[in-house]
């Protein structure tokens, strides 16, 4: 399978997809309350911000993990860092 042909997109989605639910599931914040555009919740922010350290980490570009918690690129990239930084975590984009 190539990199960018239709039927790998949607198996990484799909995979994605599965991840978010269990994720969501053990973190025990609700899909409605993840991608609320609200911010007044600590326990739903940290969980997106760990969402896309893990996601990032197991090799899901930021565009792709936006695309799943509908937000920008750039958000992303700036979850991930405040999740590192909150634990002490060195190294990498």
């Amino acid at each position: 399978m190539k990199p960018h042909d239709p039927q790998t997109l949607r198996y990484r989605k799909a995979q994605m997809n599965e991840f978010l639910r269990d994720f969501l599931e053990d973190e025990g914040v609700t899909s409605i309350e993840f991608t609320s555009k609200r911010r007044d919740k600590p326990e739903v922010i940290n969980a997106r911000q760990k969402l896309c350290y893990a996601l990032h980490e197991r090799g899901y570009s930021y565009p792709e993990i936006g695309w799943l918690i509908d937000r920008d690129h750039t958000t992303v990239l700036h979850h991930k860092r405040a999740y590192m930084k909150k634990r002490g975590i060195k190294n990498g984009l």
